[in-house]
């Protein structure tokens, strides 16, 4: 397949004339190196890691990499780091020096990198890497990219594990068709005392999954994330797929399968919401959520909490598939929410407003 260097391509809202990146490298990928690298034909070029603590605390040296040259965009400035907080203050000031993307480092393996938690350590702690890429693309509105390697360990599979999980945050909706609903019910199914358990940390997890657009790498990951549900049939063999859903459901009709009847689902209640509002208030003046990301987390707390009812209340589904309705309609009817459906359909990106 032949592929021609000189045509441009597109990430999210960034025109990278030509198909040659220029990648990044400690101690050489400095400016006068990167201006020259476009003056030859790189279409992207990126400047050496940065330390987002070095960001934080004014180094003047680490600064001096924030140095934009006319002639070098588009250009990526790459940072590196483990606290979200830091890395989203680091990717506001990165953004606010004329950098064209932001690249965060999850693959490097040197000692004095990895020894903060940083680099390729994020790809052991996926729910980490996901709150610091979260709160990266929250912070700005150009671009994200990771660069990411297998993983710390010779033979790593991580990168295949956690890839997937670094997903941006979504449309502004909920989801619909039931989703937001059956999430609910799975998250009280499996509170182990029943009834006598406590369901918020259950319910919280759900919450989460649905609100930080998680996505699983693995069947079992699914069911761990409450996706599936333990009694769902798993197929690997993509080639298998069809034929055995088409028998699966041939069976179910041999045998008389009918829809189960309305049931109850515990819920959480007004517990839930205040949870909500008190996590993304946070978040907020954190800078790690816009407005209306609030707004989308909270419909959908009241959505999976059941509405203003006591914790421990049963409600039937059609009664949360009522709610669920309602709240995507709302959320439906926001100009922001709008901007961002066009904007994804547009792009294939999510758009931070």
């Amino acid at each position: 397949m032949s592929v021609n260097l000189r045509e441009s391509w597109w990430i999210g809202e960034v025109e990278v004339p030509t198909r040659v990146v220029l990648a990044p490298m400690a101690g050489v990928s400095v400016q006068a190196f990167r201006r020259q690298g476009r003056r030859y034909g790189a279409g992207l070029v990126c400047s050496e890691m940065v330390s987002c603590a070095g960001i934080e605390h004014g180094n003047e040296r680490t600064l001096g990499y924030l140095r934009v040259a006319s002639d070098e965009h588009p250009l990526a400035i790459q940072i590196f780091g483990s606290d979200p907080k830091a890395m989203a203050e680091a990717a506001r000031m990165v953004e606010s020096a004329g950098a064209d993307l932001v690249d965060m480092n999850f693959g490097c393996p040197v000692r004095k990198v990895t020894k903060t938690g940083a680099g390729a350590c994020l790809l052991q702690d996926a729910d980490l890497a996901c709150r610091i890429t979260e709160a990266v693309a929250s912070a700005v509105s150009v671009p994200v990219s990771v660069k990411m390697r297998r993983g710390v360990e010779d033979g790593s599979r991580a990168c295949l594990e956690v890839g997937p999980r670094l997903v941006e945050a979504g449309v502004g909706l909920i989801p619909a068709g039931g989703g937001s609903t059956a999430m609910t019910r799975r998250a009280a199914e499996r509170v182990p005392d029943g009834a006598q358990g406590d369901l918020f940390p259950f319910f919280r997890a759900a919450l989460e999954t649905i609100a930080m657009a998680r996505v699983s790498g693995s069947a079992e990951e699914a069911r761990a994330l409450g996706i599936l549900g333990p009694a769902d049939l798993v197929t690997a063999d993509a080639d298998r797929q069809f034929g055995d859903a088409r028998e699966t459901a041939r069976h179910l009709a041999d045998v008389g399968y009918r829809p189960p009847t309305d049931g109850s689902i515990r819920v959480v209640g007004r517990r839930g919401i205040a949870a909500a509002e008190a996590l993304t208030y946070n978040q907020l003046l954190a800078h790690q959520v816009s407005e209306h990301d609030r707004k989308v987390v909270l419909e959908l707390a009241r959505v999976m909490s059941g509405g203003d009812v006591a914790e421990g209340t049963l409600l039937s589904e059609s009664y949360l598939l009522d709610l669920e309705r309602e709240a995507f309609l709302r959320l439906l009817g926001e100009r922001l929410t709008r901007e961002r459906i066009r904007y994804t359909l547009k792009t294939g990106k999510p758009l931070r407003n």
